[in-house]
Parts: C-alpha cells; structure tokens; sequence
C-alpha cells in the first residue's frame, strides 16, 4: 500500500494585521506633509510671528502690505520738519540739513517674511522670539554740528578764563574774574534723535546743556602774583645764524594761557575772620601755575613778522661745461627753509617753563637739487656747500655797475683741491678798459673816486662763502671805516677790503674735491655760492662782538679856490671807530675742532668839507688834518 503524502506548510509573508498598520502609518505621514505644505501656503509671504513695528503687532500680516506701508511712512518723515527746542526757543530742521539719512532698503529688507523655506532658525531670535522692525539710518556728525552751531545762538559757549593784564603804571597784574560756559550735551541728544527716528517720531527734542568750567580762576592766579611776574617779565630772543627776534612776554599776554601744573600747600590770610588758628591764617590749596603759550597766536605772530625772512622755497640748478671747459648754470641752488612750529610751540613753552632767554628757530632744511654734467658730477660737484650773500641796496649808480662787473669775473671758476685762491688775480686789471667807472675808494686818509669802487662789495660776499665753508684763509684785511653795505645781514666784522697786489683776500681749498664758483648779483643783492662735495665739516658762527667804541673826531675843513667864497662842500661822511669780533669755530668730521677770532678794527672817521677860499670864519690855508693811518682800500 502506499504512503500517503504530508501537505507542506509555508509562512504568508504578510499577515493581514501587519498590512493594515502599514496603511495606516502611510496616511499620517501623507497628513503631515499635506498639513506643513497647507501651514506654509497659507504663512508664505506673511510677518514672521511675534514681530512689532513701532509698538504695534504685526504678526502675520501680509508682508507686502506692511512694506508698503513702511516705505510710505519712511517718505514721510523724510520730508517731515525736526523741531529741536534749545532755551525755550524752536528751530525746525530737515533730515538733511541734520546730515542724517534714512537707509530705506535696509529699514524695509528689517521686515521678517515668511516663505516656503523659514525655519525656527530663520530669524533673528528664532521664529517664536520677540522682533522688532528697525528703521536704519546714518548721521554724518560734522554736518549736524555745523547746522547746530549755525543756526542755534550760543549753543557753545566757552568758558571764560580769568583775564591776565600788566598794568605798567603800578607794575603788577590786573586780573578778571573766570566765567562758566556750556554746550549742548551731544551725547543724550543722540539718544533722544535715536529714539524719535527709530519710531519715526516727529516729536519735539529739547536740547540739553552741559556745564563748561575755566582751567584756573581768577583767586589762583592772585595767589601766584608773584611767580608769574618772575616767569613774565623776561625777553625770549628767536633767533637763526642771520638774524634774532626779541619776544617780550609782558607785551603778549594774550598768546598765553595759565592751567594748574600741580596742587601744593601754602598760607595765605583768611578774606574773613580766622579764629581757627592764633594767627589768623588757614591753610589753602595754591596751584602752581603752569604758563604756555597758545600755538595758534605765536604761529600767527611768526608767519606775519618772521617767516617772511627766514622762509624759502627750494630751487633746483643744472650746470653745463662746453668742450672749451666754460661752465655755465641754469638756475641757481637754494636750500628751502621752513619754519617747525610745533616744535617752536614746544620750545617757547620749555622757555618759559625753565626760564631760558633764547631759543633757536627750528627749521627744516630741503635741500635744492645740483644737477651737474656728468664730468663735473665725477669731479664732485654734487651739491650746495656754502652761500655768501651780502645786500647793497641804495648804492649809487656807478657802485652798482661795478659790482655787476666784477662779480661775473668769478662765475664758473673751478679752485682745485689744496689751490691758493687770490682774489685779485682772478679779478684782473680794474680800469676803464675793463668795463669799470669811477667811484668812492678810501685811498691814503681820503674817500675819492676811483675807477671800481664797490669791488669790496664782491670780496666781502667772497669771504662769507669762505668763511661758511670753513676754508683756511691766508689774507683778509677789514675796511678802515665801518661801510654801512657790510653790516647787513650779520653784523659788522665780516668784511674784506681789496686794493690788489697791495690788499688782497686769499684762502685756500683744503677739500678733497673741488669748489665750483657761481656767482651773480640779483637786485641789489651779491651771491657767491660754492658747489662741490661736503666733507662732514661744520661751521658755527658767534657774534659780532664791538669794542674799542669811539666817536667819530672833529670835522675837518679844507679851504680851496676851487670853491666861491661862502660855499662849503662835504667831501667825506663821519664814522665812528670800533673794534668787531667774530669767532668763527670748524667742526671736522674725525671729531677735531679749529676756532679763530676774527677782529676787525674800524677806525675814527672825520667829517670832511671843502671851504671856499674867503668864506669868513676860515682861514685862507687849508685846514690841519687828522695824520692818522694811512690805509688804501677800494671802499663801498
């Protein structure tokens, strides 16, 4: 019989109890999606929630509408008047005359919108955090205090410090009391305009002041009488190599201010009964005063009465050399020179401080450029080293044409290293041949003329340039009077008179290169200026110093039939006698020093007249003259 067959028995993959939660899990999941997707249909383009714009909610408003609305209220107030309330008085301003400008872009992009992709995350403290819609905007600070200060009167007010006089009848100080000032208090009224702009307010704004007091009062300062009269009543003398200026503190009282340096003690009598102390004094606080000087009225002072002498631009020369050697300039040198005057402020204010009686004008130097041929640049000839400059202005015709004749001899004249340079042979013959005209040399004890009076003028500016190099001179020889041409600028004593051979300058180049002479005159004024290569030399400058001071003697009368009877006819000028040095001190470069005085005696100077023979009260011989030195010179 056969078997009879089992039925096989298989799992079902899918219970029917499992197939139904699946169901049921699809459909809230497909719920949940249809439900965000209908939240962000209906919040897109909506406020974010939680959102406020000028005190109001505006959450989930239609975004477009509130934009629109901002916009419109930004144009607005754009447009609309500021009134700003300073002492009971208004004054209406626009935002632009403030300087303050509405950012509407960015005031309406503030606005938090809603879309298909905002998240918690999206906005500024999330979505259910507390927002508020800001009005941006910008200020520019100069504009609104310029408008402030123009059209609100005494807005700022200064306070008034206690007024400091010399009254020279009593010698002593008048002093005025101190008042306090204000100004407005810009930092609360940027918060108010803060406030009202950010509301969009048209709200009035008061503005609000702030107390300005003085430094110092007026009861300091009369505690320190004593001391600022020590400090004031002194001379500061600005001064440079060329010139000085003397500042009289007690006749500038108004450059200066008085501030407390420090709080000390001291005694002073009670202004009321004292019955705290057997004496009848009470200890009180006395500030020591410190005194400076304002740098706006010193500066003012300086460039007015100064600056107009000591200030130069910088100028640039080139220089050629032809194929024959003859060198020739295009231009000239000069050094520029401005005048520091933050550090003169410093300076003036340690002067008083310290009591100095001199302080040197701080300049700064730009040097002129030297642009020489190539041949001379390998010679040396790369820079200014020295200027001599004198000035003879008022001079009579034939001095003039003199000067102008001689002192071209001397332009573009190469002295080479270690040469003995003479002055008169450079010169050459001085005649009429020459190109010269007669006038006043001071020749054996009398002033006459003489073809090329003047010529001292151009050894006299030579030597200055020699002396500012700080080259060895052999000879030099002092005028036998004082001639007025050569007190200027530095004083009398730097002078050289000529009569060659007799009389003559002589120096020597003790450089290692060689010098360039160039030299012309410019309106009355004589220039000899040294190019070359500076070896670290210095050379300083002190005085002049005179003595030996004596009057001019009597005058001297000559009787001459050359003049009708009564006529009288000055011939020669009074001068009176003195001795000036200078000490002139060369710095060299390895640290070495050479110093040499230089004296320059000018002797007594009559007055001389020519007396017609038969003028009564003269008589019919010449009169004795003054024996004296006989000294030839080429004078003026």
């Amino acid at each position: 019989m056969g078997k009879k067959s089992e039925k096989s028995k298989i799992a079902h993959p899918n219970p029917p109890s499992s197939k139904k939660g699946l169901f049921l899990l699809g459909g809230l999941l497909v719920g949940v999606i249809a439900t965000v997707i209908g939240v962000q249909v209906a919040l897109n383009g909506k406020v974010a929630p939680h959102t406020s714009m000028f005190g109001q909610d505006i959450s989930l408003a239609q975004a477009e509408d509130v934009q629109q609305t901002l916009s419109e209220k930004l144009d607005a107030y754009e447009q609309a008047p500021i009134n700003l309330i300073f002492e009971g008085t208004s004054y209406t301003f626009t935002l632009a005359e403030l300087g303050i400008t509405l950012n509407k872009t960015a005031s309406v992009e503030s606005i938090p919108v809603m879309n298909w992709f905002t998240s918690f995350t999206s906005f500024e403290g999330g979505l259910l955090g507390q927002k508020e819609v800001a009005v941006v905007y910008e200020y520019d600070d100069e504009i609104l205090r310029n408008a402030l200060n123009a059209r609100i009167i005494n807005l700022t007010v200064a306070a008034q410090e206690p007024r400091v006089s010399y009254n020279p009848y009593t010698d002593s100080f008048d002093i005025s009391l101190e008042s306090n000032g204000w100004t407005a208090d810009m930092g609360q009224f940027y918060e108010n305009m803060d406030s009202l702009i950010k509301n969009l307010d048209s709200s009035p704004v008061e503005i609000a002041t702030v107390e300005l007091f003085p430094n110092i009062t007026a009861a300091e300062l009369e505690s320190q009488k004593d001391l600022l009269k020590n400090t004031l009543n002194q001379t500061v003398t600005l001064y440079t190599t060329a010139s000085s200026w003397d500042i009289y503190w007690l006749d500038h009282l108004d450059w200066l201010s008085f501030t407390p340096k420090e709080e000390v003690k001291s005694t002073a009598p009670k202004a009321v009964d004292a019955t705290d102390t057997p004496d009848g004094q009470t200890l009180i606080s006395a500030p020591e005063i410190q005194v400076q000087v304002d740098p706006t009225a010193i500066e003012t002072y300086v460039r007015d009465n100064i600056a107009p002498d000591v200030e130069t631009a910088s100028q640039d020369v080139t220089i050629l050399m032809d194929e024959n050697g003859a060198i020739t300039f295009e231009g000239t040198a000069v050094d520029g020179l401005a005048i520091q005057y933050e550090n003169l402020n410093d300076f003036l204010n340690l002067a008083l401080d310290q009591g100095l009686s001199s302080v040197e004008l701080p300049i700064q130097v730009t040097k002129g450029n030297v642009n020489a041929q190539e041949e001379l640049r390998d010679q040396g000839i790369t820079e200014l080293v020295a200027t001599g400059y004198s000035a003879y202005n008022g001079s009579p015709t034939n001095r003039i044409h003199n000067i102008g004749v001689g002192i071209e001899r001397f332009n573009g004249v190469l002295i080479q290293p270690g040469e003995e340079f003479t002055f008169g042979d450079q010169l050459g013959p001085v005649d009429g041949s020459t190109g010269y005209l007669k006038e006043l040399v001071i020749k054996e004890g009398k002033t006459v003329p003489e073809y090329g009076g003047g010529i001292c003028q151009v050894s006299s500016t030579l030597y200055r340039a020699v002396l500012f190099t700080g080259l060895p001179v052999i000879e030099r020889h002092s005028h036998a009077y004082a001639v007025k041409y050569y007190a200027y600028p530095l004083g009398w004593g730097l002078d050289a008179t000529v009569y060659p051979p007799t009389v003559d300058l002589v120096f020597k180049n003790d450089m290692a290169t060689p010098i360039l002479i160039q030299s012309y005159v410019d309106w009355g004024e004589a220039y000899f200026k040294f190019y070359g290569t500076k070896d670290g030399r210095s050379v300083t400058m002190d005085g002049p110093y005179i003595t030996n001071q004596a009057s001019a003697p009597a005058p001297q009368y000559t009787v001459t039939p050359d003049l009708a009877p009564g006529e009288i006819e000055q011939v020669d000028t009074a001068h009176a006698g003195f001795t000036a040095t200078w000490i002139q001190t060369i710095l060299y470069a390895d640290g070495t020093s050479v110093t040499n005085q230089i004296v320059s005696p000018y002797h007594p100077w009559a007055a001389k007249y020519m007396v017609g023979e038969g003028t009564p009260g003269y008589g019919d011989t010449p009169s004795e003259e003054s024996a004296g030195e006989e000294v030839t010179t080429v004078a003026e």
